[in-house]
């Protein structure tokens, strides 16, 4: 995303003209876990904002891993806005909203720590004992960034998420003998069940 020099000559030699493409600027941050200790490794991806419609894989800019002071820092084109997406264990998954700014303004967003509960979801009218992957999304989110992935234990009507923030979510449910989609309410809570939903695939 670097600056480039354009030379745009006329025919009058005496009426050169340069362009030269804005500086842009510096976006940091630093990853810290629940005791403000630096996280070395947590996964920064960085997103372009489309003019129109949700973000997607399809606008993923650059990625990398902080260092072991929980730092990160990219350069980026001043008129642009920019989605963060952080995710380590010790984090949980975090979006960061960065707006255009402008040329030669450094950005930092602070400090990235854990925010919300480590939530188990429970759907204990299931009878399976096969291997699923349960997946929540905030509702009304219309991209796939925002996504916890659940790891199912002993049995798979039981998932363990990561640090969720509070609100309301979709939890999709998908496994080799049943599918479902069902909202849970995450509110401080470290258990949250799944109401049956009214269709169920088999």
């Amino acid at each position: 995303l670097g600056a480039r020099a354009e030379q745009v000559a006329s025919d009058d030699a005496d009426d050169t003209v340069t362009l030269v493409a804005p500086a842009g600027r510096t976006i940091s941050g630093t990853v810290i876990d629940g005791t403000a200790e630096p996280v070395d490794g947590a996964y920064v991806v960085v997103f372009g904002v489309p003019a129109v419609g949700p973000v997607t894989e399809a606008n993923r800019i650059t990625e990398s891993s902080t260092g072991p002071d929980g730092t990160f820092s990219f350069g980026a084109r001043a008129a642009s806005a920019y989605e963060l997406v952080v995710s380590d264990p010790a984090v949980g998954l975090r979006r960061i909203a960065i707006p255009a700014a402008a040329d030669g303004i450094i950005t930092d967003v602070g400090d990235i720590g854990p925010s919300g509960s480590a939530v188990t979801a429970t759907a204990d009218w299931t009878s399976f004992d096969d291997q699923a992957t349960a997946l929540l999304t905030p509702v009304g989110l219309d991209d796939d960034l925002g996504v916890w992935v659940g790891n199912s234990g002993t049995t798979v009507d039981t998932f363990d998420f990561g640090t969720v923030p509070d609100g309301s979510y979709t939890l999709r449910y998908a496994g080799a003998a049943l599918t479902f989609t069902t909202t849970v309410t995450v509110a401080g809570d470290t258990g949250v069940r799944a109401a049956e939903p009214e269709k169920i695939t088999s």
